[in-house]
């Protein structure tokens, strides 16, 4: 499906569903169930679950200081994403546009954004709805704010849900009450991220093994000389070779990119290659003829270079697996830190890698109690967990954001209300630039998603 029937799919799924939520409405349904549309989203409000947040409210010594430490977590995270947008705004820029993430992309639902597989997607949303906003109503309680009731909010699938406390409670409240409430929520998501990825890490990618040390094609471009030739994604690039008229360019064993780099460095287009790989159990080797890389960048650099076609895996299988069990305690220096987040939050979703699915789960053999019993079942947990990590860690990050409508604004608001009450401003002063300032870093933050897209076309436009 390309990008365009994508949207006509989407828009249609999105009339469909709004005009069966009318109808629900219009016939008395919807208000039957105690259920009412706000906006496109159909609202369930409830009491049901208050009493057990009032209950786990009761140790409010332990929640108050939680909610001291979800405080620095929030403004870490919030100022790390703020550091990542504007990183990534300068690096889109190098990306070709036919590269570039779409719409869809930016878009952190399940069934609409592709990277995230449907139902591992729901699964995993639903408890960082849950655990998001529960963590929000306990700290809501020891704050001594009323909540006047619960609920969640669908749009096709459930995508969020709420603790409704009395507005002009929250906005009487002292800023650290309100401040913890706000923070709790994006720090619970992200370390129960944290917890998600430990198991994942040391439980199930400690228990697998590759079954052979290579680079892993993770994809072909299309109409490429790979395509022709009829490598495909989940193969292991073993070793390759290839000549010029005959004269031999050399023969590389593939245990890494750099060796994979190194040979193509020096081809030309018109060269032949020879690939040796690993896929489903057997290995083979495929020819190809190299094709002109300019013919696919258009860039100036890279014309009468050799040609191939294929995304390979940043790191070995072997690598791979030592990043996805050790991210930290693997990496040397701060350089390889960053490339290892990158390689095990990034890289596998978009790549496709994760969920874990055939031919991926024949490159690595598990083991184990889990394994033994049911190889299927390895892997499905294993997904479960990384999926937990993800959505947990982006609902997480998000809502750190110092933006309207995201947890993080409040955190913004009174921060910059502190600051400019400690310059000697007076109160209307203080309350207008604290205005400006949000209104400010909400439509930079909203400017800064949109580049991701945007960007790399712009970019290819001034080429």
């Amino acid at each position: 499906m390309n990008v365009y029937e994508w949207y006509i799919f989407t828009e249609a799924l999105i009339g469909a569903y709004l005009l069966l939520a009318l109808y629900a409405r219009n016939k008395g349904i919807l208000e039957r169930y105690h259920l009412a549309l706000y906006g496109p989203f159909i609202m369930w409000k409830t009491e049901k679950g208050k009493a057990l947040l009032e209950r786990m409210a009761e140790k409010d010594r332990f929640w108050k200081w939680y909610g001291d430490v979800s405080i620095a977590i929030t403004v870490f995270a919030m100022v790390a994403m703020m550091v990542l947008l504007l990183w990534s705004a300068v690096y889109v820029m190098s990306l070709p546009a036919d590269r570039s993430p779409e719409p869809k992309h930016i878009i952190g639902l399940p069934g609409i954004n592709p990277v995230i597989p449907l139902w591992y997607g729901i699964m995993a949303l639903a408890v960082a709805i849950v655990i998001h906003e529960g963590a929000h109503g306990i700290l809501s309680l020891v704050g001594k704010l009323k909540i006047k009731s619960l609920g969640l909010l669908f749009f096709i699938v459930p995508v969020g849900a709420f603790v409704e406390p009395d507005e002009e409670a929250l906005k009487e409240a002292k800023p650290r009450v309100r401040d913890r409430m706000a923070a709790v929520g994006p720090a619970t998501n992200i370390l129960f991220a944290i917890l998600c990825a430990a198991i994942f890490s040391h439980v199930f990618m400690a228990a697998v093994t590759p079954v052979e040390e290579g680079i892993l094609i993770t994809g072909i471009v299309e109409d490429s000389p790979a395509d022709d030739a009829g490598l495909k994604a989940g193969m292991i690039l073993l070793n390759i070779s290839g000549d010029r008229l005959g004269i031999p360019l050399g023969d590389f064993r593939v245990r890494n990119y750099d060796d994979f780099h190194d040979f193509m460095e020096f081809t030309e287009p018109g060269d032949n290659v020879s690939l040796y790989v690993w896929y489903e159990g057997e290995k083979q080797w495929i020819n190809a003829t190299l094709a002109d890389r300019y013919d696919y960048t258009k860039l100036d650099e890279d014309r009468d270079n050799g040609y191939i076609g294929i995304y390979l895996m940043g790191v070995s299988t072997v690598e791979l697996k030592e990043v996805l069990h050790h991210p930290i305690a693997s990496a040397d220096d701060f350089g390889e830190l960053r490339n290892n987040m990158i390689n095990y939050a990034i890289v596998p979703p978009f790549s496709g890698l994760v969920p874990f699915h055939e031919p991926i789960t024949d490159v690595y053999e598990p083991s184990g109690p889990i394994a033994e019993t049911s190889e299927p079942m390895f892997w499905l947990l294993a997904n479960v967990f990384y999926w937990l990590f993800w959505l947990n860690l982006m609902v997480g990050i998000s809502n750190a954001l110092p933006a309207v409508p995201f947890d993080g604004s409040y955190i913004f608001h009174d921060g910059a209300t502190a600051f400019f009450t400690k310059l000697g401003w007076k109160k209307e002063r203080t309350e207008r630039a604290v205005g400006r300032s949000l209104l400010f870093i909400s439509l930079l933050v909203f400017f800064l998603v949109i580049w991701q897209v945007l960007g790399p076309r712009v970019a290819a436009g001034f080429q």
